[in-house]
């Protein structure tokens, strides 16, 4: 491999003069990209050694002046950009990467898997560390490579860092809450097309009570979308029968909005069963999830509030 003879090394004149917490911040660095007929730096770049690919979101492509013809197919699916869905990318190009100035300089060209979503930063993974065969060093914060007058040294900053993950993890809740709305939108459709019957929903969160109708009712699901409601009837021996139908739902405390997005998902498994209590004691429940709620409430290991939400339950 090409630079394997150039020696990298850290030692204490490495050593960052201000860190308040080492280990605690993503790598996140400013390499030039060059397009077709432009170049730009880009500020928010995150070196993920975790990842087998190099990620480009489609906005970046468009500053690069890179249209979509110019993508060739990808097979690529991955997952980790939103927790626990996968994403295709539309598509794959190859850029030429540089980092370092006039003086000492690396440049090579790297093969990007382009997203169609939004992000705060674009991703370089292993491919492109092999490339420019860097080496990373958490504590400090730094990225090396060789380059042709000596190691290029390449600094991160942790306030971009913290602004970064942030945003990062803003994104993909949103993204979650979404897919989810998109995901009940699709279940609305469906029990609209089959005519089935929704109950009158009444009461309280806390102490539910059903009130029997004699026409059927439209519900709405979301408040923010008043418009969005949903029709459910069945046809039995001739005549329209509404069952009833509970939707539990509780705005999180700042502290519960911190939980990790799996661990939301079971807190929403253990505060439905606790407002519907009685009927999850006088009939058996199956929670259909993508997530591993089961494995995640039945870990001997688990500590904490999991084990408190699996002792009650």
């Amino acid at each position: 491999m090409l630079w394997s003879d150039k020696e990298i090394t850290w030692s204490f004149k490495d050593h960052p003069k201000i860190m308040s917490n080492p280990g605690g911040y993503a790598l996140v660095v400013d390499p030039i990209m060059k397009g077709p007929e432009t170049r730009v730096k880009f500020s928010k770049v995150l070196i993920d050694n975790g990842s087998s690919i190099n990620i480009m979101y489609k906005h970046a492509m468009r500053t690069l002046g890179i249209t979509e013809n110019m993508l060739q197919p990808t097979r690529t699916t991955f997952h980790g950009i939103v927790p626990g869905l996968s994403c295709a990318p539309i598509g794959k190009v190859r850029v030429d990467v540089s980092f370092g100035g006039r003086d000492n300089c690396r440049v090579e060209n790297v093969e990007f898997e382009v997203v169609d979503l939004d992000s705060p930063y674009h991703a370089l993974g292993r491919p492109a560390l092999a490339a420019f065969m860097a080496t990373t060093h958490t504590a400090y914060l730094k990225m090396k490579m060789p380059a042709p007058r000596g190691p290029l040294t390449v600094v991160g900053n942790y306030k971009v860092s913290l602004e970064t993950a942030s945003a990062g993890s803003n994104l993909a809740e949103s993204l979650v809450i979404a897919e989810e709305k998109k995901r009940m939108q699709t279940a609305v459709a469906l029990a609209q097309s089959s005519k089935l019957s929704l109950a009158a929903m009444s009461g309280n969160f806390d102490s539910p009570t059903f009130k029997p109708t004699n026409e059927t009712k439209d519900i709405v699901l979301d408040p923010a979308y008043p418009e969005r409601t949903v029709r459910i009837e069945r046809e039995e021996e001739g005549k329209t029968v509404q069952r009833p139908v509970y939707y539990p739902s509780e705005v999180l405390s700042s502290s519960k909005q911190n939980y990790p997005h799996f661990q939301k998902m079971t807190y929403g498994v253990f505060m439905a069963a606790t407002k519907l209590k009685h009927y999850f004691e006088e009939h058996p429940m199956k929670v259909v999830s993508e997530a591993p709620i089961s494995d995640i409430m039945g870990n001997k290991d688990a500590g904490g509030r999991i084990a408190k939400w699996a002792i009650q339950l």
